[in-house]
């Protein structure tokens, strides 16, 4: 009987100590392994082009923008994504009364981004590289007659740097910052690209 006993009590003794090596290996795989997370964020900032503000017909196109991105983050850290970035840019006037002209133009963009997630505390930094099209959009107006327009879409690629802080346990803000570069169209590439556009965005992870 006591044979048996100590017997039944090795058994549930190992029973315990698999379980319990079980569930920590679980708990250690989810810590591990965050697991997939979607993010959605807005973007509110400012760029400057190359060709702003020197020269009497440097506008600066990009000037005050707006954007949304939306990506996952991949549990090996990688970011996929994409955005939409739309830049209200600048106007100049010349001419007076019924002769005055104004003219109105900004730049527009969207694109997919990779990247990849450093985590440090509290905080998450991702270098990314965009790719994707972009165009001008513009307004001239003669007198009180206006007509409108967009320029033909164009290659751009977009590096950049977001620098994400924890907002309790679904929400983040933070400081987005990045260069873009228009590839393709004649003429002025270079002045049709931005200097350094820095935007604060907030969002959410679900």
């Amino acid at each position: 009987m006591r044979k048996m006993m100590a017997i039944g009590v090795g058994l549930a003794v190992t029973a315990l100590s698999t379980a319990a090596m079980a569930e920590g290996a679980t708990a250690a795989a989810s810590t591990s392994d965050p697991g997939m997370k979607i993010s959605a964020a807005a973007l509110v900032g400012y760029g400057l082009n190359n060709a702003a503000p020197d020269g009497a017909d440097a506008l600066n196109l990009y000037g005050l923008g707006f954007g949304v991105r939306a990506g996952v983050s991949l549990p090996s850290n990688l970011y996929v994504g994409g955005t939409f970035i739309y830049h209200l840019g600048a106007s100049q006037e010349s001419g007076s009364g019924a002769y005055k002209v104004t003219t109105k133009m900004g730049m527009q963009y969207y694109g997919v981004e990779g990247g990849y997630n450093i985590a440090s505390g509290g905080m998450t930094i991702r270098p990314y590289l965009g790719l994707g099209q972009i165009k001008a959009h513009g307004e001239t107006c003669v007198g009180s007659v206006c007509g409108s327009g967009e320029s033909k879409s164009e290659i751009y690629i977009a590096p950049g740097a977001a620098f994400l802080f924890n907002v309790g346990t679904s929400m983040f803000a933070g400081v987005d910052a990045r260069i873009v570069r228009v590839m393709t169209g004649d003429g002025d590439k270079g002045k049709a690209s931005s200097l350094p556009s820095v935007f604060g965005t907030i969002g959410m992870t679900f």
